[in-house]
């Protein structure tokens, strides 16, 4: 093997980039492995300073990336191995889902299954059917991340989801199971999926599917992005969307949010309430946000009268959770970590037990006391800078809630790390059977919006109680 200055600067740069997500370990040949849950990477030298990438599956030997090239500039060396990190990371999403189909004798699901698995192995997916009688279930059921239940034994659905927590536990259609229809089983489960593992943006369509409603609802959002901030707005006349956008602003203050919602309110002079969802505490309408404009304002009371119309002011977090929590049904304690881009200053949403918490003075989720009092190895700005640093902060508050409120799922949205660096920290301090699932949010908006249209149309129907002397809040 070619031992040139080349190869021994790329050696130890990859061998500085391990971290305990990819630990990076060199053999007896001057090799590297870098290992993670899923993969095992390779960084093999060669004469002639040629240099080989490669990432094989572990569950089946299989090679998921291959580059065969001569070292000769250094940053593109690095480039190609940062590829290589990339992929591997996104191998974690690619772990085998194992799912079991069950019926009264699982005769039926039996072939059923057989021909699943054969169309998940052309297709290339990472699916593997077993079919199990409904009286076997209780000795299959470990290690599984999926139920389906033959239409014979729908009735069961609820009370199994009950008994396997961990487990997604759907029916399948009486149409789709009488033709043996594996191509539509396949699209259910997709979706299934992507809404449990990660919950994707949210169809805004998706309103309709929680209420009947014929409330006509305004809301508006403040959004930090890296390069700009944004006011991002929507109309829903029953429903259904008449008009959304969202438009550049300096900081959210009052006088730019009426500039977006004056010629909206004229426009659609039928709208009922107006919701608010804003980065900052909120108590009785008050915004409590110190340096911005909006501070020590009464944004209800101000706008309200402006408006001659209910104007509701609401924690982004809240909202965001408030959506989360309705796009599912697994679970009834959650938490919601949100840093938004172009921030430092972190929210938590709580639901625990079906009810959003907001905590004395509305103080629940303000992270950014609990963080001051974390054992922090750096300074929380210096920690900011890398993603490592990122997953440190993140990690540690999330032990200090998940031991407080014991959640059964945390979703968090962040750009600045991922939730496998996120994990290692909360294993450092925590044992791996209380850390609840943790899933990656992504494309906030619609999270954000409809979570504001759902507290909305709560607030519409809590007015409506008032006047009949109820107090039940039936939603959260």
């Amino acid at each position: 093997m070619e031992n040139s200055v080349l190869i021994d600067r790329y050696r130890k740069w990859v061998i500085q980039r391990g971290t305990e997500t990819f630990p990076v370990t060199e053999n007896e040949e001057g090799n590297l492995e870098i290992e993670s849950k899923f993969a095992l990477g390779r960084v093999n030298f060669y004469e002639d300073d040629i240099v080989e990438l490669r990432i094989d599956m572990i569950r089946d030997n299989t090679t998921e990336f291959f580059l065969h090239f001569q070292l000769k500039d250094l940053k593109r060396a690095q480039d190609l191995y940062v590829e290589m990190e990339e992929a591997m990371r996104s191998l974690k999403d690619r772990q085998v889902v194992h799912i079991v189909l069950s019926c009264t004798s699982g005769l039926t699901t039996s072939y059923y299954a057989e021909l699943l698995n054969a169309a998940s192995k052309t297709l290339n997916l990472n699916y593997e059917f077993k079919a199990v009688s409904y009286n076997r279930l209780e000795s299959e059921m470990h290690g599984k991340d999926m139920l389906l239940l033959a239409p014979q034994v729908h009735f069961e659905r609820k009370k199994l989801q009950e008994k396997y927590p961990s487990v997604l536990v759907r029916n399948i259609s009486a149409q789709t199971f009488g033709k043996y229809d594996t191509g539509t089983l396949i699209e259910m489960i997709k979706g299934e999926l992507q809404d449990e593992n990660a919950l994707k943006t949210p169809k805004a369509v998706r309103t309709q599917a929680f209420f009947e409603t014929n409330k006509k609802v305004l809301v508006a959002g403040y959004i930090q992005s890296e390069n700009e901030n944004h006011i991002i707005y929507r109309y829903y006349h029953n429903g259904n969307i008449m008009c959304s956008g969202e438009i550049v602003c300096e900081e959210g203050s009052v006088e730019e949010f009426t500039q977006v919602l004056d010629p909206l309110v004229e426009k659609y002079p039928e709208i009922e309430i107006i919701g608010l969802s804003l980065q900052c505490s909120i108590e009785d309408g008050v915004v409590f946000l110190p340096n911005h404009p909006m501070h020590m304002i009464n944004v209800r009371e101000q706008l309200t009268e402006k408006y001659h119309r209910p104007v509701v002011p609401f924690n982004d977090a809240n909202m965001i959770v408030t959506c989360i929590y309705w796009l599912q049904d697994r679970y009834r304690s959650i938490i919601l970590y949100f840093l938004p881009d172009n921030s430092n200053v972190a929210g938590c949403g709580l639901v625990v037990g079906g009810h959003l918490i907001r905590g004395r003075q509305h103080v629940a989720g303000e992270v950014k006391y609990t963080q001051k009092v974390l054992n922090l190895s750096e300074s929380y700005d210096e920690l900011m800078k890398s993603e490592e640093g990122c997953a440190e902060i993140i990690g540690k508050t999330l032990v200090t809630m998940t031991a407080t409120i014991g959640p059964e799922a945390i979703f968090v949205y962040c750009e600045h790390t991922d939730l496998e660096h996120i994990q290692s920290v909360m294993l450092e301090s925590m044992e791996e059977r209380f850390i609840p699932p943790l899933h990656q949010l992504h494309d906030i908006k619609e999270y954000m919006m409809t979570g504001t249209f759902l507290r909305c149309i709560w607030r519409l129907d809590d007015f409506k109680r008032k006047e009949f002397g109820l107090t039940h809040n039936p939603y959260l």
